[in-house]
């Protein structure tokens, strides 16, 4: 009975070793050189593929927060565009006996009945003796838009950097592509090269080289008139 009891020690013991050393073995042995039948091929694919999730997951929810932060931005750009053309409008329905001139500044008053109106004057053009409430300033753009009067610097700074970019632009040399002019000298001595090309051309049974020479000594003549002999 102790024998057996023996036997089954040493079975349970030699079974301890193989699984000891077969992890000792998978976690030496790199995951991509892992086969199917290492004892730790499974858990290494397991932890890859929640390595993956967690790297998919974080990757998805950083996109994620540049798109929200950029539906944000165009959130308040949109609102800050419906304002500024409500204020737009309101501004060209106030009364006003001149002319409007894009560039010019014009002030908004209000009298004290609540009637309002826009004028070039300033308040300090005005002085002391002037009842009227000032409302604002602001500057006629070139497409109608209106700008106040503490916003004139910033918009003029935009145009800057917007007038030099397309400056840069439109003033850049255009690349043109143009024949050189030839002259008689340059005629003759591509002449003798073609000559040449076309009675090496013409014991070939491909004479697409023949009609290739004759078009470019043909380009390369001064007078357009002047026929081409070939001997």
């Amino acid at each position: 009975m102790s024998g057996n009891t023996d036997e089954l020690n040493a079975t349970d013991r030699n079974h301890q070793i193989k699984e000891s050393h077969s992890r000792e073995i998978a976690q030496r042995t790199p995951k991509h050189h892992r086969v199917l039948g290492d004892p730790g091929y499974l858990v290494a694919l397991a932890q890859d593929i929640e390595q993956a999730d967690a790297a998919v997951k974080s990757n998805a929810g950083a996109k994620l927060t540049v798109i929200a932060e950029q539906i944000q931005h165009l959130q308040r750009e949109a609102r800050r565009c419906l304002e500024e053309a409500r204020r737009d409008k309101y501004i060209h329905h106030v009364a006003c006996n001149l002319k409007k001139v894009a560039g010019t500044i014009y002030y908004m008053y209000q009298r004290n009945e609540g009637t309002q109106y826009m004028s070039i004057i300033s308040p300090e053009e005005w002085g002391s003796s002037f009842k009227h409430t000032f409302l604002g300033a602001y500057r006629l753009e070139i497409n109608n838009e209106w700008t106040s009067l503490s916003n004139i610097a910033n918009r003029d700074a935009q145009n800057r950097i917007i007038d030099s970019i397309l400056d840069n632009q439109l003033n850049r040399p255009q690349i043109t592509y143009t024949p050189a002019v030839a002259t008689p000298e340059i005629v003759n001595d591509v002449s003798k090269e073609v000559e040449e090309t076309i009675v090496d051309a013409t014991s070939s049974p491909n004479t697409s080289n023949v009609q290739q020479a004759f078009n470019v000594i043909q380009e390369l003549l001064i007078d357009e008139n002047r026929p081409l002999k070939v001997l």
